[in-house]
């Protein structure tokens, strides 16, 4: 396994993804080789895997979602390349037509956590994610305001362990046992560790695990700039990565 540090070289699409816009550049790269995209996007307030074949509308996969995805597998009946991101638990058999990309994985909160949160506070529009005073003090908007995310109740309910799935508490994919092909998350403590790459736009760690991933890695390396980086240095700082979270 490889791991690297990421960002992508489009400030603008670093600055609408949460960390540092590695997603959106193997979209790219699999989309201009005739390929599709499978990946979540926002349905109102609910949350569902799509299937993309046009750049152009990439940025409805972007921005972390912190709400269980319902996924129609049947997207992936085709011949064509498919890149398919999700959730660790959500990745399909691999088929040789598929790369399979997941996310660092705190877990998942409940669409029911998810609607209380919103039907209390009348909310009708989000993001979890909004960057505007940087990376690490990323805020969640609504339609209702803006407040940094260590304010957020269900923000707060989410580090907390206090609103996830049941099976996110045992989860049997952590320490990358899961079926994809490369894992991509945050690299918090990156400013610790390399200085140097680091800002407060947002970076990437990305784990590359197969054959196939280092592939698609080669691919987008005229989209980003990236450091080779040590597998623990990432860990220290996202323990998601082995560890199911406790419940509060």
């Amino acid at each position: 396994m490889r791991v690297y540090a990421v960002k992508n070289k489009n400030d603008n699409i670093r600055f609408n993804s949460s960390s540092g816009g590695v997603f959106t550049a193997f979209s790219e790269a699999i989309i201009e080789d005739g390929g599709i995209v499978i990946g979540a996007s926002w349905d109102g307030l609910d949350v569902k895997h799509i299937m993309v074949d046009n750049k152009n509308y990439l940025a409805k996969l972007r921005g972390s979602k912190y709400v269980q995805s319902e996924v129609d597998y049947s997207l992936l009946n085709t011949d064509k390349t498919v890149l398919f991101s999700g959730t660790p638990c959500q990745m399909p058999k691999n088929k040789d037509n598929y790369y399979l990309i997941d996310i660092i994985c705190h877990g998942t909160p409940t669409k029911e956590s998810f609607k209380e949160y919103c039907q209390k506070n009348g909310i009708t529009k989000i993001d979890f994610r909004d960057k505007t005073n940087g990376w690490c003090n990323y805020n969640v908007t609504t339609n209702k305001g803006t407040e940094p995310y260590i304010q957020n109740e269900f923000m707060q309910d989410f580090i907390y362990n206090k609103n996830l799935c049941n099976k996110c508490y045992n989860c049997p994919f952590k320490n990358f046992k899961s079926n994809s092909d490369i894992q991509i998350g945050d690299f918090w403590g990156v400013s610790n560790e390399y200085s140097d790459f680091a800002d407060n736009k947002g970076i990437s760690a990305v784990f590359v695990k197969t054959d196939k991933g280092e592939k698609l890695f080669n691919k987008i390396k005229d989209k980003i700039d990236y450091i080779e980086v040590e597998k623990e240095k990432v860990i220290k700082y996202n323990p998601s990565l082995i560890e199911s979270g406790e419940r509060k």
